[in-house]
């Protein structure tokens, strides 16, 4: 019986021992594989592919059941060679933390926030951290509020001893400005769209820059179908396009150079005002760096030729890339993190001969650069500034754009462009060749992706305008009410003075003010040119112009009893038998006394429109005026005004009822001989 169950409980044993081995070696197996997965992910983490890292940690994750999910994965960095796992399986909340890490990196920021909430809910106090990526990651897809609470959670609990405690306040400074921003008022007058038209390409199109006759250079990234397997197939490459009416690239096309480097990555590039000289950048990436430099390429039978390295610029070790020219040539700006400068990529500058070579370089200053990131230079020709990227002074999150002027050798401290030219996102690449900053510009921007720059069109519809004065009586100071002033724009705007002898107009876009006509019954009208005294801008959304106060002189009426007047028929400017005779004797008393001149006041009835009558006193005017010049007077001692109904010597209508007695004493020239 104890043989019996000794040989039963050895085979008992055996099989126990065998199943332990199969789980034991299952179990090494599994932890092997997964911890290459993870040592894979590691890797590309550390070359700087991000993308790549996110999709291996998922799969460590989330394996997929009975097959391999590596093998719808493509690697690019030569990541297979990686060495196989140690056999200790990886703690699953340290890989949640780098999956979330790489997809921020890689801008994937909803993808990103998930997982870094996943880690600080789990174990707060390991991934205190997490609260702080998770705010960043809520800024950059616009959800404020939450960024917010989240970020003040991380600076009340977990930011003592934390590196990212100096970050944390400085988000929080961001999230500040981008309240001030998008709640200003006058972000109503852009309108920001997307303005490429991806043909061709592989992924956006952005560094827009000009390249003569409505034609634009950009850089876009194309795959090349001829790179080996186990490496990134895809390139940047420079592309030429038309700016079509609509604000769009139309028909882009990649443009050809001689002998290219097609290992390399090129972009970033800037025409010579003469258009026979390319610049660029170059770069390749080593590891997870990238190394960079200028080359140039000249145009020779409509080709561009083979590139060279830019003289003077490059520095060896270091890295050189986004060139801008002046519109003149004569100087150009570009990006480098050379020593020499504040820290980080600064920009530079240098003078370019007429073949196109520049001299030395000279850092901007730090005024302009700071120890953070300033990229993307661009040199606006129609007001005089220079345009740039930067990610480390206030502003909405990521690369914002900045303006500064160069006033008297010094350059101005920087401003930010603002909402909505900036967004929460990186807004890099300015480039406008209008003489309007914000009309028709264009700017890089991976605000509506998840991963890549695209170009975006920005237009600021111009603010609205109004012109507001004052009209007095230039002998009495006394504001004239009533009056009617018009201004000339070509649109014939007419506006009546208040009881202050105020006036305004409203301006359209297009109108341009020129002169400001004012009249008023027994005044002389006057006409003079508008002039601003002051401009208020303070209202965002208008522009107040004063113009300077005017005055208008009264009228000398010539009093009947002076001299017999000229009467004429109804509506008629003929003159009449006895007014021929008042003219007669008029033309004597001249000719006697060449120092005499005379004045002529016209005046009508009360009948008719304020125009007409004006016009028919004129023709009234005209005829006392052409008899005596044409019996021998000069023209030069005779002059008139033309008053309409204005001034009648008895209402002739009083009650609305036309009275043709009265009327008859109104429809007159009365004539005064003044002596010198």
């Amino acid at each position: 019986m104890y043989c019996s169950f000794f040989n039963t409980s050895s085979k008992m044993l055996k099989r126990f021992a065998f199943a332990v081995f199969v789980l034991t070696f299952s179990v090494a197996a599994s932890a092997q594989t997964s911890s290459r997965l993870v040592n894979l992910a590691s890797k590309a983490y550390a070359e700087g592919d991000y993308f790549t890292a996110a999709k291996l940690y998922e799969q460590y994750l989330n394996p997929a059941s009975g097959n391999n999910k590596s093998k719808g994965l493509v690697l690019y960095n030569n990541l297979s060679t990686a060495k196989k796992g140690s056999g200790k399986r990886p703690d699953k909340l340290e890989v949640v933390f780098q999956l979330a890490q790489s997809y921020r990196l890689s801008y994937f920021y909803v993808q990103a926030a998930e997982h870094y909430k996943n880690c600080f809910e789990a174990n707060p106090a390991k991934f205190g951290d997490a609260y702080y990526w998770y705010a960043v990651c809520y800024r950059s897809i616009g959800n404020y509020k939450e960024a917010r609470n989240t970020l003040i959670t991380f600076l009340d609990k977990h930011a003592a001893g934390s590196a990212l405690k100096s970050a944390a306040e400085t988000e929080l400074q961001t999230l500040n400005f981008i309240q001030t921003q998008i709640s200003r008022p006058d972000t109503i007058l852009y309108k920001v769209k997307k303005a490429d038209q991806v043909i061709g390409v592989e992924k956006g199109v952005y560094a827009a820059t000009s390249a003569g006759d409505k034609k634009v250079i950009v850089t876009s990234t194309i795959k090349d179908p001829t790179v080996k397997k186990g490496k990134n197939p895809y390139r940047n490459r420079l592309f030429v396009a038309e700016e079509s009416s609509d604000n769009t690239f139309q028909g882009i096309e990649e443009l050809k150079i001689e002998s290219l480097d097609k290992d390399a990555n090129q972009g970033t590039a800037a025409v010579h005002p003469s258009g026979n000289i390319l610049y660029f950048t170059q770069w390749v990436k080593d590891q997870a760096k990238s190394k960079s430099a200028l080359y140039y390429s000249r145009l020779k039978d409509g080709k561009w030729m083979k590139p060279e390295l830019l003289p003077n610029i490059n520095q060896e070790g270091f890295n050189t890339k986004q060139p801008t020219l002046t519109s003149d040539g004569k100087t150009i700006y570009f990006t480098s993190d050379r020593p020499g400068g504040a820290g980080g990529f600064d920009i530079w500058s240098a003078s370019v001969d007429s073949n196109g070579i520049p001299s030395k370089a000279v850092n901007l200053g730090k005024v302009i650069n700071t120890p953070g990131e300033e990229q993307a230079p661009y040199f606006h020709q129609g007001r005089k500034v220079l345009i740039f990227a930067s990610n480390s002074r206030p502003g909405m999150g990521g690369f914002d754009l900045y303006v500064t002027s160069n006033e008297v050798a010094k350059w101005s401290e920087p401003q930010n462009l603002g909402y909505p030219v900036n967004s929460t996102r990186d807004d890099i690449y300015y480039y406008n060749s209008s003489e309007d900053l914000m009309r028709n510009a264009y700017l890089s921007s991976d605000r509506g992706s998840n991963c890549c720059l695209e170009t975006y069109n920005i237009q600021k519809l111009p603010k609205q305008r109004r012109i507001i004065g004052q009209l007095l009586d230039c002998k009495g100071s006394i504001p004239m009410a009533d009056a009617e002033v018009e201004l000339n724009t070509g649109s014939g705007n007419k506006v009546k003075t208040d009881e202050n002898g105020k006036f305004a107009f409203e301006l359209q876009e297009k109108d341009k003010p020129e002169d400001l006509v004012f009249s008023k019954d027994a005044y002389i009208a006057k006409t003079t040119a508008f002039k601003v005294s002051q401009v208020d801008d303070k209202d965002p959304l208008l522009d107040v112009w004063v113009n300077e106060t005017v005055c208008i002189d009264p009228v000398e009426v010539i009093k009947p009893e002076n001299i017999s007047p000229i009467y004429f028929d109804f509506d008629k400017a003929k003159l009449l038998k006895d007014g021929r005779k008042v003219l007669d004797s008029v033309y004597n008393i001249l000719a006697a006394n060449p120092t005499y001149s005379i004045k002529v006041d016209a005046h009508t009835d009360s009948k008719g429109s304020k125009e007409y009558n004006i016009k028919l006193s004129k023709r009234r005017a005209d005829a006392v005026v052409n008899y005596l010049v044409k019996k021998g007077i000069e023209a030069s001692r005779i002059t008139y005004e033309a008053f309409g109904k204005c001034c009648p010597v008895e209402e002739d209508m009083p009650g609305g009822v036309y009275n043709k007695e009265v009327a008859r004493k109104n429809r007159r020239a009365l004539v005064h001989i003044t002596k010198p």
